[in-house]
Parts: structure tokens; sequence; C-alpha cells
């Protein structure tokens, strides 16, 4: 269990060097998998490094995607908070979901070009509309990022580029890079690389329509 964040518009230029990653991480792996020596020894413990910096290669090369597992996502959740680049705001509630709904109903309002032989029910379309509404809620104008989009995930939060624009704002000019690193330790934020990464992730977003946190 996780949060995966997509960015709402990737473009041609994302994950160059992707596939050379996936590739390399695959070789690596098998090259393990196919070791007949027992583990824990020097050669098995370095097999195992190699995959590892062949998997953080792959996570390094999707530009379009970043993935934290819940413990990662709870320490970021507070350095995040510490920095003032999320605010902790009341949510609207989600809408009722109209009585009888059925699954193929949701799809059919939400991708009605798939489904050339049915019609959207309004009833339905106007559910998805006011989730959405819900989804994307900031205040205005937002002053950092809604906390409660990284508090759960699978619901297809939408960071909007607003949000990202106000929490990197206050991230570039808001403290010290000893502050920064002083808060990062204090929320259990121990991969720099991976933290810089997720900057850099959210500054392509700013740009890129946002993302969505599932």
């Amino acid at each position: 269990m996780g949060h995966h964040m997509y960015l709402v518009e990737p473009i041609p230029e994302d994950n160059t060097g992707l596939q050379e990653a996936v590739a390399a991480h695959d070789a690596a792996l098998a090259a393990r998998n196919a070791m007949t020596v027992r583990s824990g020894t020097p050669e098995t413990i370095a097999a195992h490094q190699r995959v590892n910096a062949a998997h953080a290669a792959v996570r390094a090369a999707h530009t379009t995607y970043f993935e934290l597992n819940r413990w990662q996502m709870a320490a970021y959740r507070q350095a995040m908070l510490r920095l003032g680049m999320t605010a902790a705001n009341d949510c609207p509630e989600f809408p009722e979901l109209p009585a009888g709904t059925t699954p193929d109903d949701l799809d059919v309002a939400a991708h009605p070009d798939r489904y050339e032989d049915r019609k959207p029910k309004p009833e339905v379309v106007a559910y998805n509309e006011a989730r959405e509404k819900v989804l994307t809620w900031h205040t205005e104008p937002p002053r950092a990022m809604e906390a409660h989009k990284f508090a759960t995930a699978h619901q297809g939060w939408l960071v909007t580029p607003a949000e990202i624009f106000a929490a990197l704002t206050v991230y570039q000019r808001g403290h010290s890079w000893k502050e920064t690193a002083d808060l990062l330790h204090a929320a259990a934020v121990s991969d720099l690389g991976l933290w810089n990464r997720w900057i850099d992730f959210l500054t392509r977003a700013q740009h890129q329509g946002g993302f969505r946190v599932y």
C-alpha cells in the first residue's frame, strides 16, 4: 500500500531513459535470482545492491510518476506541514451517490466516448461533477497544497498548479538550507535524494496540469 502520483499533462519528453532503466533493472534482478551461492556472502550482497541501485534508477527515470509507501508518505506529510508546503483546512463533503447507481453507470458517465450505445444518466454526471469539485478544492487563493490530499490514497485527489506554486514558493523562500535540513530530519525524512526528486516532480507538475494522488 502506498501513494501513487501521476502528472495530469505528461509530455513526450518525459520518462527519457525509462526503457533502458527498466531493462537494466530486469537484468540485475535476473542475475541475482540466478545465483546459486548462499545468501549473506559478498557476492549476494553486491547483487542485492545492484538491484537496489537499478530500482532507484527506474524511479528517477519515471518522471511522470512518483511513489511513496505509507511510511514515507507519513514522514513527507509531517515534513511538508512543518515546512509550510501544506495547509490543514476542512475539506468539503463528498456528494451522496445517487440511489441505484452501478459501477457501469459511473464508467459510462466518466467515459461516454467508450459507450456509443449508452447515454450517461444525468444524475450520475452531476454526481461525478460534484465529486470532482471536492477532489480539486483548495482555498482561494491557495497558500499551500491541501494537506488532506496526501492523507488518504486511492481517491484521485487533484493537486492543482496553483497549490504547487504556493507550496514551492514557501519552500524556496521560507527557510534557510539548514532550517530545511533540520525540519526534514525532525520529520524522519532521511533519504534526501528521494526528497530532491519529490521537489523536482512538484516543479514539473506545476507546469503540467498538477498531479493526481491515488
